[in-house]
């Protein structure tokens, strides 16, 4: 472990729960720093998690934390760390009838040649990969994997295709991935329509406006200019420019560490405006 970095994600983790008033954990520390720990790993996982506990425990009372609770850590060690496997589970009364569940689960086949797009035949591909699926989860239902990892093997089997901007990994081999990226982007031009872009010059009117901010630092004068802009245009344009206005409001002369609940506040506080299509409408739901 590099005790270098270590020793700065600790303070970086250290001082944001001193600025949000967040009691630290162990685990906490883990589920919001493991993209941070996972360069730093060495080959034996446990010694990884025990020379982190140490140094975490170690930098704690340096810094004046004297109450240090551990939490779920090792759970949260496995889960976001190192992915341990999950250990097979003695075959209960659950377990056992997994297999009758899955043989007489009936697989409702999509009709072939009627979901076509582009001459691909998207429901026969369907069909097959929920047949594969199925099989699948038969033969391997003791070791099966966490649910998110085999979330389209589950969608499949209820005639369910996830269609994302890009095919998932697990997808290549199943779908011809440009016929269903190419299906993706039809699908959304025909709920949501073409993408809606700001114009040329109100772009440019906002990057002056922030320029002279900039220079300035007057908040007082850059709400009233976007306030102007809100007030002539309308729709999406006047919601989003809106949104601008409201993270002036957010924020501050000095750069700071924020944690999850501000930054949930700050986003709420911008969907609203963004969502806020009519005066009747709850953009919260």
């Amino acid at each position: 472990m590099d005790s270098t970095k270590a020793d700065l994600l600790l303070k970086n983790y250290f001082d944001l729960c001193l600025s949000d008033d967040i009691e630290p954990t162990f685990a906490h520390f883990i589920q919001t720093s493991f993209q941070s720990i996972r360069p730093l790993l060495i080959s034996d996982h446990v010694d990884n998690f025990s020379d982190w506990l140490s140094s975490f425990k170690r930098y704690a009372q340096k810094n004046g934390f004297s109450k240090i609770k551990k939490g779920p850590a090792l759970k949260a060690w496995e889960t976001y760390v190192v992915f341990k496997e999950p250990r097979s589970i003695k075959r209960s009364h659950n377990t056992a009838n997994v297999v009758e569940v899955l043989e007489s689960f009936k697989l409702r086949k999509q009709k072939e040649n009627c979901f076509v797009f582009e001459e691909y035949d998207v429901g026969k591909a369907m069909n097959d990969f929920a047949q594969q699926s199925m099989i699948s989860f038969i033969k391997e239902h003791n070791n099966a994997s966490r649910f998110r990892d085999d979330m389209n093997k589950w969608l499949a089997i209820h005639s369910i295709i996830k269609l994302n901007k890009h095919v998932d990994a697990d997808l290549i081999d199943v779908y011809k991935s440009t016929k269903v990226e190419g299906l993706c982007k039809s699908f959304k031009k025909k709920f949501v329509g073409k993408p809606a872009c700001l114009s040329s010059s109100i772009k440019v009117e906002i990057l002056d406006l922030l320029t002279e901010f900039q220079d300035d630092e007057d908040f007082k004068k850059l709400k009233s200019e976007l306030c102007k802009i809100v007030c002539r245009e309308d729709g999406a344009v006047s919601r989003t420019i809106e949104s601008l206005s409201v993270l002036v409001n957010k924020m501050t002369s000095k750069k700071k560490d924020i944690g999850e609940k501000k930054t949930e506040n700050i986003l709420e506080a911008v969907w609203g405006c963004i969502f806020k299509v009519t005066k009747d409408h709850d953009p919260h739901g």
